[in-house]
């Protein structure tokens, strides 16, 4: 059983309903590209088990993507180092500080 699946089960037993599609943000256009068409290419025939995983997600409507600007997005706040005047503000995003 998948982790997400284990998370879905895990707010069922306690209640808590989970609006879908789940959204799935990403500030990489190539990516989006390659979950909603599934067109891989000899660049992406690398792609194995984790996108196939993505691609059925997004077909069974329980994912949705799309794009948010690199400067947009909430999680480099926790993934890479920034300067202090972007850090405070991408914690705001997460709603941390």
């Amino acid at each position: 059983m998948t982790a997400a699946k284990k998370l879905c089960n895990f707010f069922d037993s306690i209640q808590i309903p989970i609006a879908l599609p789940t959204p799935l943000h990403s500030n990489n256009q190539s990516t989006i590209n390659l979950i909603t068409t599934g067109n891989v290419n000899e660049h992406s025939q690398h792609i194995d088990t984790k996108y196939r995983f993505i691609c059925d997600r997004h077909e069974s409507g329980c994912i949705s993507t799309s794009y948010i600007p690199t400067n947009e997005q909430p999680a480099d706040g926790l993934t890479k180092p920034l300067s202090p005047v972007k850090f405070p503000a991408f914690l705001g995003h997460l709603g941390l500080m």
